[in-house]
């Protein structure tokens, strides 16, 4: 319904009209390209997991005060959900097979994380902004 919604008024789906969260997100699907892209070379995807990792919980930091200095009644639900997406990245690195990994493996774990993440982006940040908009 929302991400309809967005998709109505000429939106894209992953546009939450917040220049912080938009700046952050751009930045966290760069690092996402990067990090599956040294999985699937089979390159040591370390460096690349430890940028994604901590460029995640520091948006979801920023986010997190975001809710809490807004009041947003949400925020127990959203910040579940960060979690979830950091366990989710969390498990891909755990369970990466270094020099073993298939094409097809790292673009399937690509596409699942992605759209968990775009999901995320398009409905709760989505709900969060709108909050944020129409409280200042």
């Amino acid at each position: 319904m929302i991400i309809a919604l967005a998709r109505l008024v000429g939106l894209s789906p992953l546009t939450v009209e917040h220049s912080e969260m938009e700046a952050q997100h751009q930045q966290l699907h760069q690092l996402i390209a990067d990090f599956f892209e040294k999985m699937r070379f089979n390159n040591d995807a370390s460096s690349a997991f430890k940028r994604l990792h901590e460029s995640m919980i520091e948006h979801f930091e920023t986010e997190q005060q975001l809710m809490e200095t807004s009041g947003y009644r949400s925020k127990q639900r959203h910040i579940e959900t960060h979690n979830t997406l950091l366990q989710h990245l969390e498990g891909i690195f755990q369970d990466y097979p270094i020099g073993k990994a298939s094409t097809d493996y790292v673009d399937e774990q690509e596409r699942a994380f992605n759209k968990a993440l775009n999901k995320h982006i398009a409905i709760s940040d989505f709900m969060l902004a709108s909050f944020l908009q129409k409280t200042n």
